[in-house]
């Protein structure tokens, strides 16, 4: 994908018109646009250079938050996710999203399986400090 600063410009007006207000128990900021059958945002975006493509709506918010373009995710033969701490798919608030290894990634899956975050990753998912605040109280 051949994207420039300026697609980067463009896209951050469009992905703005398209974000909820935060909601829930840890503050997701839900995406209202499309969806895929994963329940991950999507854009459909034409580039400067009038080609199409398809983006998911978190890796938009990472890129525009941290104003880079990950056009390869792959470093160095290790390939890296834009991981969700918070487990909700359809998130795109920048305090819940995190650049990590895809094995990170699926720890982070087993820790939404189970309910609580029992990995040694940092930042730790969402779901470590509910289950501390259930027990608090």
């Amino acid at each position: 994908m051949a994207m420039n600063a300026n697609d980067l410009d463009r896209l951050g007006i469009f992905f703005l018109a398209r974000v909820g207000q935060p909601t829930g128990p840890h503050g997701c900021t839900p995406w209202l646009g499309s969806k895929n059958t994963k329940g991950y945002g999507v854009l459909f975006f034409t580039l400067e250079n009038g080609r199409k493509t398809k983006l998911r709506a978190h890796r938009v918010a990472y890129m525009i938050n941290k104003q880079i373009l990950l056009i390869e995710t792959k470093i160095h033969g290790k390939q890296y996710d834009i991981s969700h701490v918070c487990h909700q798919a359809d998130c795109v608030n920048i305090d819940h999203l995190i650049f990590e290894s895809h094995e990170t990634n699926c720890e982070r899956y087993t820790c939404k399986l189970q309910g609580a975050c029992m990995q040694c990753h940092v930042p730790k998912c969402l779901l470590w400090y509910v289950k501390i605040k259930i027990k608090c109280f």
